[in-house]
């Protein structure tokens, strides 16, 4: 009888291989699933079994290896695998409880935050940046729906991670994010950085018109706040920088906005300086009305002497501001200084009968600029419910002027003259 050969240790892998080939085909996809979990598990344990330096060796030795794979990758490629790892993640996730998905995030950017402090800080930058780089691809490839939804993710999950920081770590992160956007703004063009201003004025506001007044209030009490802790701990060439740039900011803004819209600034911050004056105590009122004085005093003190050529010159410049703004209630000629815009609806709360009767449409009057104006004198007794006294339905209207006169100069007219102007 003839001998069976042997079967050789390649030929026993190969039929063993060939057998777990078969039976995982033959395994349904639960099966599989269940399969390489206790897999993973008995990995797990595995290693929590080893000592920690065996382990952190272990793990050096598998970023190692998939920092060499992914250097020999192509660009694309790495952006199919990220792309493969980002679906399975997601895919786990929604397979998890809530509870357990926000664990999984934690640990994820636990992990993520140890191995950056274990980088220098060119890398950081560099993680960092394209990062930066990878949303905006995503941002510009997404819908505006899905641009909004993504945002208001983050927002809420930096709102609940700020609830959860301590004073400590909050302190830090503006700080770090204080430091990323003075070196983002110090490395951007002009024009940049008027594009982001713009955009960031343009949220804020449409944020404060989503606001309710409570919310309003403890934005820019926090605001506040924050200002002066920071003004607190800067040194005194930074505080005046600060308030050399705002107040440049605030001259262009002025200058480029019309009288309305001044006006209209005007007395939105005398209404908002007179609502917490209300709201604060005497010893409030005496600390604010002191350190205004002492501003005003600080601003004389820093004030360059004006020479007697500078002083001739405004003198001038003042004297050629002719009285040419008529109020509307009593008819005289005015410089601008001593009359404001007419707006028929801040006299609501004065009695329908005087108002009608005194700012009578045909008493009014238009001044040379086309706009129309009330003196400071009869605005103010207007709001007190009171008849101007030199209003012109005050039965003081003049009659119109005889035509012989028109043709006199000034001269003669001053020769004519009941009253005779002297100097």
């Amino acid at each position: 009888m003839p001998k069976l050969k042997r079967k050789s240790e390649s030929q026993k892998r190969e039929a063993d291989k060939v057998r777990k080939r078969e039976s995982l085909e033959k395994e349904t996809s639960p099966e599989r699933e269940k399969r390489l979990e206790d897999k993973r598990e008995n990995q797990r344990k595995l290693r929590a079994a080893k000592p920690e330096a065996e382990q952190e060796h272990e793990r050096s030795c598998n970023r190692l290896r998939m920092e060499a794979a992914r250097a020999t990758l192509t660009p694309e490629q790495k952006d199919q695998i990220r792309e493969k790892e980002t679906n399975l993640r997601r895919s786990k996730r929604l397979q998890q409880l809530p509870e357990k998905v926000n664990e999984i995030r934690e640990n994820e950017t636990q992990s993520r935050r140890s191995k950056r402090m274990q980088l220098p800080l060119q890398k950081i930058d560099e993680i960092r940046a394209q990062d930066t780089s990878l949303r905006r691809i995503r941002r510009a490839a997404a819908t505006e729906e899905e641009n909004e939804q993504v945002i208001a993710r983050e927002t809420a999950s930096r709102q609940t991670r700020r609830a959860a920081a301590t004073q400590e770590e909050t302190e830090h992160v503006r700080e770090r994010e204080t430091t990323s956007r003075k070196t983002r703004r110090a490395a951007a063009t002009d024009e940049e950085t008027e594009q982001v201003r713009a955009r960031e004025t343009t949220s804020r506001q449409s944020r404060r018109a989503a606001a309710t007044q409570e919310e309003t209030e403890h934005i820019r009490e926090r605001e506040t706040t924050l200002r002066q802790t920071r003004r607190a701990a800067a040194t005194r060439e930074e505080t005046e920088q600060v308030r050399s740039r705002d107040r440049t900011q605030r001259q262009t803004r002025r200058a480029a906005a019309t009288q309305e819209e001044t006006e209209q600034v005007r007395a939105r911050e005398t209404t908002s300086r007179q609502t917490r004056r209300v709201a604060a105590t005497q010893e409030e009122t005496d600390q604010i009305r002191a350190r205004e004085s002492e501003q005003r005093s600080q601003r004389r003190k820093n004030t360059d002497p004006i020479s007697l050529d500078k002083a001739i010159e405004i003198f001038q410049k003042e004297m050629k501001k002719k009285p040419i703004h008529i109020c509307t209630c009593c008819h005289r000629l005015l410089y601008r200084k001593g009359v404001v815009l007419f707006d028929i609806t801040k006299y609501e709360k004065v009695q329908a009968e005087l108002r009608n009767f005194v700012l009578a449409e045909k008493y009014r009057e238009t001044s040379i600029d086309g706009k129309i104006y009330i003196c400071l004198t009869c605005d103010r007794t207007l709001k007190k419910d009171k008849m101007p006294v030199q209003a012109v339905a005050n039965y003081l209207y003049l009659d119109d002027q005889p035509p012989e006169p028109q043709d006199l100069n000034e001269l003669e007219l001053t020769i004519i003259s009941l009253r005779i102007p002297f100097s």
